[in-house]
């Protein structure tokens, strides 16, 4: 122990020598230059190596004093090196100013100093999260660096702009510039390059649960780095590596690509990656059970981070710290770390560890039987997101998992019910307004041009006419001024299907706490049922809301989605194959809930009896029109059929509710039970 801290000593002296020496060189250097640019140089140098935060400031101070000695490119890149430098100890907003004064500057021909310029700023509008900004910026400083021909920094660039639309999770256009800048990178023989934008793409598929596919990507990245003897890289690829392993729950494998990751950063010499390292590591222990190695390994992080003064990134830390001592029902602890990472977030815009935030104090209110408050946390997440991703539907179940222990909670669902049906209720009346104030619009356009008609045929009652337009033009601007906007009246449809649909995934989520907390597997598989059938409500809603059209669904898109959150509710044993015709474009919410119930309830059969685990399944849905407001539906399986007409006359619920959706429909159902179950519905639009 005296040995390693005799050792630890001597490094730190080490350190501080030569960071000493450094000082005294670039202060000799600045006392013998005359040089204007020169002395900006050593000044932004001076501002980085010293640990006084004042004088950091004063050294960027006296060389901004120095840049009006100067014009045109010498001025352009001593600007640049100041913002670097303020952008360098955390100061983004002057950065950006001094930016601004940089493209300002007349007369400039460095191309190259001017694409640094765009791409320090879509670095600084990257970590102020302002993602719009960011992207202009680096498209600017491509357009730059195309004309000076760096095409390094071109490639940085195009990664740089995949990295923002990867975390956006715009995948489909992310993809494209990975693949521009990995062209780039090949054609002009620059392994590392190609090493990094391979690892771009690695991510981008670990995204998309595409693990094996990334880990094809990450070992042909592992290769070149090794071939380029690059520590640093292959510290990132076996951290990515681990990251993998660790999704696919095989910990050992995990765990030993994270210590060649710790391996290769030492040898880089890159302290401040360790950190991220450490954290995954502790992941890792805190999946297997083992919250005492977590906790050591979380510590250490936080140790790290805070020596390498990064402290935007102990949210995460202090996140995760929080999800252990929810798990080992400390209170305390819990209490201090989830402040600290919501402090944390709030002060560096992490709107998405904010979020997690709210999501760990609901599941601890929802632990100390605190309901309302769990419900009020959750409730402030459904209203930021127009949809939650599966994590965290994941952690709402977990959240609200004792929410149904007693009468009063089970309440709530009808309480939700009543608030969807006023929001129905509400829904309907707008638009009988919206039609009405539709047609009186009309009919006053009509009594006008009617009055300007009669005005030209009869001249001798010009006068009469012309007071009497006056009035009507009076009364029609006092109708409008009590009529909604058209603006108005799209918006609040827009916040209805919201609404309505957001109601609507509560309810769904809440059915599924029912179900996590009830061992009966026969009850189970009725509130699956009602859950699909709520989720294909909610489906008409989603769409209807992201639509520019409020009353008509994209059909094609509709059965798309529900037929794959079937297969992913009933998570069979086997692939199964989907054949889709749909001959329709759009349908009015009318027709396609009770279509789309019908539809449910019938594929939902077909999952449970006619295919099961059996391979080579397939479902069939086809929907085509046969005439005016006329439609046929085809809904079949190739599994093994059955007597329909028996289960009829057994009045189970399926069958009842096909029956009845069928009548709604205005339809007749043909049966035929040949090489599988399928059903033939031919039905009339229900849009008034």
């Amino acid at each position: 122990m005296k040995q390693i801290l005799f050792l630890f000593l001597i490094v730190n002296g080490f350190l501080s020598l030569a960071q000493k020496n450094e000082l005294d060189s670039l202060k000799s250097l600045l006392k013998n230059t005359v040089v204007t640019e020169d002395k900006i140089l050593y000044l932004t140098k001076l501002s980085r190596v010293t640990e006084d935060s004042l004088e950091s400031k004063e050294y960027i101070s006296s060389a901004i004093l120095k840049l009006e000695s100067l014009s045109g490119d010498s001025k352009l890149i001593s600007t640049y090196r100041i913002a670097n430098a303020l952008y360098a100890v955390n100061d983004w907003e002057e950065s950006l100013l001094m930016i601004d004064e940089a493209l300002s500057i007349p007369n400039v021909n460095d191309f190259d100093a001017l694409g640094k310029v765009y791409r320090l700023a879509s670095r600084i509008h990257t970590k102020k999260s302002h993602y719009d900004k960011a992207i202009l910026s680096y498209q600017k400083a491509i357009e730059m660096f195309t004309k000076s021909g760096n095409i390094p920094r071109q490639i940085d660039c195009l990664n740089g702009v995949g990295v923002i639309h990867k975390n956006l999770g715009n995948y489909n256009q992310a993809l494209p510039l990975y693949h521009a800048a990995y062209k780039l990178a090949k054609k002009a023989s620059l392994p590392l390059k190609l090493a990094a934008t391979t690892t771009n793409i690695g991510v981008l598929l670990k995204k998309q649960e595409k693990y094996d596919n990334a880990l094809e990507y990450y070992f042909k990245a592992e290769k070149i780095y090794k071939r380029e003897n690059d520590f640093g890289g292959l510290a990132n690829i076996y951290n990515n590596q681990g990251n993998i392993y660790r999704l696919q729950k095989k910990y050992p494998q995990s765990l030993k690509k994270y210590q060649l990751a710790i391996e290769n950063r030492n040898k880089a010499g890159n302290k401040r990656m360790l950190s991220y390292t450490y954290n995954n590591i502790a992941l890792s222990y805190q999946e297997m059970g083992n919250y005492q190695k977590a906790i050591e390994n979380l510590n250490f992080s936080m140790k790290l981070k805070i020596e390498n003064e990064e402290y935007e990134s102990l949210s995460s830390t202090h996140l995760n710290f929080s999800e252990i001592y929810l798990e080992l029902n400390d209170s305390k602890k819990f209490k201090f770390h989830i402040n600290e990472a919501r402090r944390i977030a709030i002060e560096f815009h992490q709107d998405k560890i904010r979020r997690s935030v709210l999501v760990n104090m609901s599941q601890f209110a929802a632990n100390n039987k605190d309901f309302k408050s769990a419900y009020i946390y959750l409730s402030s997440v459904y209203d930021e997101l127009d949809t939650l991703d599966l994590e965290s539907q994941k952690a709402l179940t977990s959240a609200l998992q004792a929410h149904f222990e007693s009468e009063q909670d089970r309440n709530e669902i009808h309480e939700l019910s009543d608030a969807i049906l006023l929001l129905d209720l509400q829904k309907e009346e707008l638009e009988k307004k919206q039609s009405v104030s539709n047609w009186l619009i009309i009919g006053l356009g009509l009594i006008i041009l009617v009055l300007v008609v009669l005005s030209v045929l009869f001249y001798l009652k010009q006068k009469a006419l012309k007071t009497k337009t006056t009035e009507l033009a009076i009364a029609n601007e006092q109708i409008l001024s009590t009529t909604i906007s058209i603006e108005e009246k799209e918006l609040l449809l827009k916040e209805i299907h919201h609404r309505v649909k957001n109601n609507l995934q509560i309810v769904k989520s809440l059915i599924r706490l029912q179900a996590d907390g009830n061992h009966d597997s026969s009850q189970n598989a009725l509130l699956t049922d009602f859950e699909l059938r709520v989720s294909s409500m909610a489906m008409v809603h989603e769409s209807l809301y992201k639509s520019g059209d409020f009353a008509r669904v994209n059909v094609q898109n509709y059965f798309k989605d529900l037929l794959d959150n079937l297969i992913t509710v009933y998570h069979l044993n086997q692939t199964v194959k989907t054949n889709i015709s749909i001959n329709i474009l759009e349908l009015g919410i009318d027709t396609l809930v009770p279509l789309g119930l019908l539809s449910t309830e019938i594929i939902s059969n077909s999952m449970k009896y006619g295919i099961g685990d059996k391979p080579g399944g397939e479902i069939t849905i086809e929907l085509k029109s046969i005439g005016e407001n006329k439609y046929e539906l085809i809904v079949g399986d190739n599994g093994d059929g059955f007597d329909f007409e028996e289960a009829s006359n057994k009045k189970t619920l399926g069958i009842e509710l096909i029956h009845t959706l069928v009548e709604q429909l205005d339809g007749e159902l043909k049966f035929v039970n040949d090489k599988g179950a399928s059903y033939r519905i031919e039905f009339k639009g229900q849009e008034k």
